[in-house]
């Protein structure tokens, strides 16, 4: 037996599953709490878009977190952070109201507001919003599914590998952990829809209620996230290519399997589409 298959034998165990784990939620809170004590770079990091656009966003937040209306801002600066504030203001101030800001709101991709609630949630405010905590999230989210994937696939080692590589990446580290924008996100839905899939490729996937909702959580995060950044989409393309890949199943029910993922996406996005929808009129 080489090393490589030793080391694999040793961390199939369920107690070094969870270890495993736990090492990557310490490193991701590590980085995300002393992402302001670490000197990131940003040479990685992308300048050939826009994006969030968080000093734009911002406007637009206070509203929908006090009192759900959507898309609603205001030129009013001086703002007190409660839901009684927020309904004094439309009531008494609605001259400075507006629907809209820079085109923020007109481009579409509303599940952007949503990138704030996270760190709202935790501070029980809308004061300062920021979405490094929802960056962050998704990110752990994204490694820990990616390395669930090779654990079930009989290849644990291979899996810490691959994610100590992308802990390392400086692009990463600025991205999540300093930047405010949403650059991060197609790569960490991308892990967590390979990791989801990850461990079909060597074996036939039966369609029972756990295989099906992971089918349809991989599609889900996909939808939701194309409608905070409609590129995100393109992470559906290699969801297919996965459910094409996996050689022990028929291929009808790879057929199947893509129609049900394409279904389940359309209708995640159809139902942000009509909640968003239902918030404007």
């Amino acid at each position: 037996m080489t090393i490589g298959q030793l080391t694999d034998h040793k961390l199939q165990s369920r107690k070094a599953y969870f270890g495993m784990q736990g090492v990557l939620f310490v490193a991701v809170s590590l980085l995300y709490v002393l992402s302001f004590a670490i000197k990131y770079t940003d040479v990685q990091t992308r300048k050939d878009a826009s994006g969030f656009e968080h000093h734009y966003a911002a406007r637009f937040f206070y509203f929908y977190y006090y009192t759900g209306h959507f898309p609603l801002a205001t030129l009013d600066t001086n703002l007190t952070y409660t839901k009684e504030a927020a309904l004094n203001e439309i009531e008494h101030h609605g001259k400075q109201l507006m629907m809209e800001y820079k085109h923020w709101s007109r481009l579409g991709e509303h599940g952007r507001i949503w990138c704030y609630l996270p760190d709202a949630w935790l501070k029980c405010t809308a004061a300062e919003p920021s979405i490094r905590l929802f960056n962050a999230l998704m990110f752990l989210l994204g490694l820990c599914c990616l390395y669930r994937g090779f654990y079930l696939m009989g290849k644990p080692v291979m899996g810490l590998l691959f994610c100590m590589a992308v802990l390392c990446t400086p692009y990463f580290h600025f991205e999540v952990f300093r930047q405010t924008n949403i650059f991060a996100l197609q790569s960490s839905v991308f892990f967590m829809a390979a990791g989801c899939l990850l461990p079909f490729l060597e074996n036939s996937l039966t369609f029972n209620f756990k295989n099906g909702f992971i089918l349809f959580f991989s599609a889900a995060v996909i939808g939701l996230c194309s409608e905070i950044r409609n590129e995100i989409s393109v992470v559906l393309a290699c969801v297919i290519v996965l459910l094409l890949c996996m050689s022990q199943t028929p291929w009808k029910y790879q057929l199947f399997y893509i129609s049900f993922v394409l279904m389940a996406f359309w209708g995640v996005k159809k139902s942000i589409h009509t909640y968003f929808n239902f918030k404007y009129q």
